[in-house]
């Protein structure tokens, strides 16, 4: 069963306020996370209503433009935008709407959302217009924060042609004249709007607008392009010594190939074929000379290709006078351009091929190494100093001796790092970086992982840091992984695949995956969980019964299937008064106490800043009659996102709650207090953490009680690198925490005859008087 939030209206008023916001109605009872609420941007004034979680998360953000780059509109918001620059909407209208019907009663209206694709009709400058919003803003370029209005009304004048242009009907014909089109239109309009022209050479018709003519986007029909007919196009390959043969589609007219599209030609010199050049390349780049070095053609160089004129201008910028600075300054223009064109180019600028290295780049080299002795190369190569960088590079190039002696000079390493391969190089290389478990050891050491599993040495390491190593149980048999389980289990003892789950959760895990779980529960004789469609009321309380359930609490942790059938039949009050089940304490509101333990040891972290995600108690009686809490697990958060159990372990003797346990050697070493992650990571056992006597654990003595209890759970919690400190006033706030726990529990037992107290309950000691005090 869900419990009720514990969310207050002050909290939800904070957070509405932290975003911005504005709470007009909130339900005075909060059921759940999911409750309406309807609030108010301050920004931009839209209501809207989100549910509490998502007001109390970082998600609860206005949904409405111009606070969401892409969301919702409001007709308000176009209309009050549209106002600003002159323009009046004319539909659609503005109407406030009923809220819905989630928060009835609410004397407050919301507004219809306008999509982007929908028409609006506005009036610009004595015109009419209809467009869509997502035009007028540029299809979602918001609009400049700088200039505000003024960059919508440019837009307005700009894209809906509300501001006529300085071109007439005879200067748009000649300008479509000029690039091989004939205009038909009688009458201009836009400079934007598509006109109907023909093409001079083919006759096709086709719209073009006057900007992208003017432009020279476009020049005859699209079968022009990027040439107006195939014999400019092939009278063009033919200036610079090539022919075309066709695409790689066996396309034989060019003007059937996209401009995209690889084609072939041919040197009229030499006959060399070559591919893959596009139309692009030809017209824009001038890749039409041969690729053979033998041919006539491939000396040819054309000084003034946009290439080569792009890549002058960038070695004047940078003020580069030879190859070497240009493969250094400019290493991707260099890349792109490189080869027997390149030094041909060089030459034509009159820049040295080869760079002449005398001693005193030695001595610079020698002393821009010396401060990096015992790192690798490769790493100096990628240092953000420039100037080490650019003169590794120059050396390797042209001296690559000169840099090998004078790294081995200064102990710099060479190419990779040297692996260690012995037992105990790799322990003392694994010692300083703090391995957590197998799979972090492979993430941060791959290649030293694959020698200690080649060497069979997992286990040597696993035994030597500690680490939980996960079963591969790929190579194991259905039968293989059965009969694992059923050896863990009766080992443990265990009544319950649960307890198997604590041992060898990966295990449980595949056999829950693969649904053998019930092969198990069979081999073990735990009671396999039946269906429980269409069963009858006295089979399922006969199935309590037989399962020694105390609670309903129980009932619900252990049989969750069954206890939910029930409660959808509604039976079961009718079940736990037949069975005489104990209900668990509840307070004024509802709400789960639990035992004594959960609520002191919650407090304790609460007042530590630390975060509890869940509670899970797993209670079980012994034969003696002696209550033991088999473990109590506390999910927390660290500061660095990682979670973390908390698993208590101890004994209940009569009314008194014993973490270590009273009796033999033995029983106490069963009672423990472990901080691990639940994949095994970071495993911390500690004997002990409450004690009825003050007690003395690793060199400290801890008061007995309250304070003992908490000082104990601050250093455990230390030591797996949380860094917390209770504080006096800390302390205080737990005692009275705990306090208002006793008095809700005492009425809620005072009020409800339902609800007994519970069969046991936890003594706090106080240790200003030294006397028990059960709660």
């Amino acid at each position: 069963m869900s419990k009720k939030s514990n969310i207050t209206k002050i909290d939800i008023i904070r957070s509405a306020q932290q975003k911005n916001l504005d709470l007009i109605y909130c339900p005075d009872t909060i059921v759940n996370n999911e409750v309406k609420v309807l609030v108010r941007c301050r920004e931009c004034g839209g209501y809207y209503e989100p549910g509490i979680g998502t007001v109390m998360s970082n998600k609860g953000r206005c949904p409405y433009q111009p606070c969401h780059p892409k969301g919702k509109l409001r007709l308000s918001y176009i209309t009050e935008e549209m106002r600003k620059v002159g323009a009046t909407v004319k539909s659609p209208v503005h109407v406030p709407v009923e809220s819905p019907g989630q928060l009835l009663g609410i004397d407050c209206h919301t507004e219809k959302l306008h999509k982007a694709k929908d028409p609006i009709t506005f009036e610009f400058n004595g015109e009419t217009k209809t467009t869509t919003w997502d035009r007028i803003i540029r299809s979602g370029t918001r609009r400049c924060e700088k200039y505000g209005s003024e960059s919508l009304r440019k837009t307005l004048a700009m894209d809906f042609r509300a501001k006529p242009t300085n071109y007439d009907l005879e200067q748009a014909k000649a300008i479509f004249m000029e690039q091989g089109l004939n205009l038909l239109e009688t009458e201009y309009k836009t400079e934007s709007t598509h006109m109907e022209c023909i093409c001079l050479d083919h006759g096709h018709k086709t719209k073009k607008t006057l900007r992208t003519v003017r432009e020279g986007k476009y020049r005859g029909c699209d079968d022009c392009y990027p040439f107006t007919c195939a014999d400019r196009f092939n009278s063009f390959l033919a200036e610079h010594g090539m022919r075309f043969i066709g695409s790689k589609l066996e396309m034989k007219n060019p003007m059937q190939v996209l401009r995209t599209q690889p084609v072939m030609l041919e040197c009229a010199a030499c006959g060399t074929i070559q591919n893959g050049r596009t139309y692009d390349q030809i017209r824009y780049r001038g890749f039409t000379f041969c690729m053979n070095e033998k041919c006539r053609n491939f000396n040819s160089l054309d000084a003034s290709r946009p290439d080569f004129a792009e890549f002058k201008k960038l070695c004047i910028d940078n003020g580069v006078t030879s190859l070497h600075q240009a493969q250094i300054l400019l290493p991707k223009s260099f890349n792109r351009l490189r080869g027997r064109r390149m030094n041909e180019f060089a030459d034509q600028q009159g820049w040295q091929k080869h760079e002449k290295y005398e001693n005193d780049d030695e001595n610079m080299l020698r002393e821009l190494l010396a401060p990096h002795s015992g790192k690798r190369l490769n790493e100096l190569k990628m240092y953000p100093d420039r100037k080490i960088s650019n003169m590794i590079l120059r050396f390797e190039l042209n001296d690559r001796d000169t840099l090998l002696a004078i790294c081995k000079e200064l102990n710099i390493t060479i190419g990779s790092k040297k692996i260690p391969q012995d037992y105990d190089e790799i322990i003392e290389h694994l010692l300083p970086l703090n391995i957590r478990s197998v799979p972090d050891l492979e993430r941060k050491c791959p290649s030293i992982m694959k020698i200690i599993r080649a060497n069979q040495w997992t286990d040597r390491v696993c035994k030597e840091f500690g680490l939980y190593q996960l079963p591969n149980f790929s190579a194991l048999s259905d039968e293989d992984r059965i009969m694992k389980a059923v050896e863990i289990g009766e080992n443990l003892g265990a009544t319950t695949t649960e307890e198997i789950a604590v041992a060898n959760p990966g295990l449980v895990a595949n056999l829950r995956e693969r649904k053998l779980l019930d092969r198990v529960r069979e081999r073990l004789g735990i009671p396999i969980l039946m269906h429980w469609k269409d069963t009858s009321y006295m089979d399922l309380k006969d199935f309590v019964m037989e399962q020694g359930v105390i609670s309903p609490t129980d009932w619900h942790r252990e049989y969750s299937g069954s206890y939910k059938y029930a409660s959808e039949k509604e039976w079961l009050e009718s079940i736990a008064k037949d069975l005489n089940l104990k209900a668990p304490c509840k307070d004024s509101q509802g709400n789960l106490l639990g035992s004594f333990l959960e609520a002191a040891v919650s407090e304790i972290f609460q007042a530590l800043g630390v975060k509890i995600i869940s509670f899970h108690p797993r209670l079980n009686f012994e034969e003696n009659g002696r209550r033991t809490l088999r473990a109590a697990d506390f999910l927390i958060r660290r500061s660095d996102e990682k979670r973390y159990y908390v698993e208590v372990w101890g004994v209940f003797d009569g009314d008194i709650f014993y973490l270590d346990g009273p009796g033999s050697y033995s029983e106490r070493r069963q009672s423990k207090v472990c901080l691990c992650k639940r994949n095994g990571d970071d495993l911390i056992e500690i004997e002990g953490m409450l004690y009825y006597k003050s007690r003395s654990i690793d060199g400290k003595t801890y008061q007995n009680g309250l304070p003992g209890l908490a000082q104990h759970v601050v250093d455990r919690l230390n030591s797996a690198g949380f860094g917390v400190v209770l504080s006096d006033a800390a302390l205080a706030r737990v005692r009275d925490n705990l306090n208002k726990v006793k008095e809700r529990q005492e009425a809620a037992a005072e009020n409800s005859e339902s609800i007994q107290q519970p069969p046991f309950s936890a003594p706090l000691i106080a240790a200003e008087t030294n006397v028990a005090i059960n709660y």
